[in-house]
């Protein structure tokens, strides 16, 4: 048996399994970082929309992507979802979105009488993959 890591699916044996029963495996390209970052983002005021972060990567496809965030007012950390925001969806979304060229973080309050976010500090990890989304 060759060295590598071999990670089966529920089910399978990996010292057996074929390439497409296998969850993961050393034998095979797998997603390779284009780009992984750690920053800081302070609020000010009450904002309805604003964009928090803009990285232009011009890969030309939309790259498979993954956020997170922690803040210690409230205490809570969480996965960013990876969706449009349309009116009235939520009352206040932070998410990302990813285009050919671009990748955003993005804050949005549809409340009419938005929060006052004043000094509420969020710490964003991400990381951008060369491989697109699919």
């Amino acid at each position: 048996m060759p060295h590598g890591i071999k990670v089966a699916l529920p089910g399978f044996d990996a010292t057996t399994a074929t390439v497409e029963q296998l969850a993961i495996t050393s034998e095979k390209s797998m997603l390779k970082q284009e780009r992984l970052g750690s920053f800081s983002y302070t609020f000010s005021g009450s904002p309805s929309a604003v964009t928090i972060l803009t990285i232009n990567h011009n890969l030309g496809y939309e790259p498979a992507c993954i956020v997170s965030y922690f803040t210690t007012s409230p205490d809570r950390g969480h996965m960013l979802p990876f969706f449009f925001v349309t009116g009235g969806f939520f009352d206040e979304s932070i998410f990302f979105e990813v285009t050919t060229t671009q990748f955003f973080i993005k804050y949005v309050s549809n409340d009419p009488s938005p929060t006052n976010r004043t000094g509420q500090t969020f710490v964003f990890d991400y990381t951008i993959w060369y491989d697109p989304a699919s």
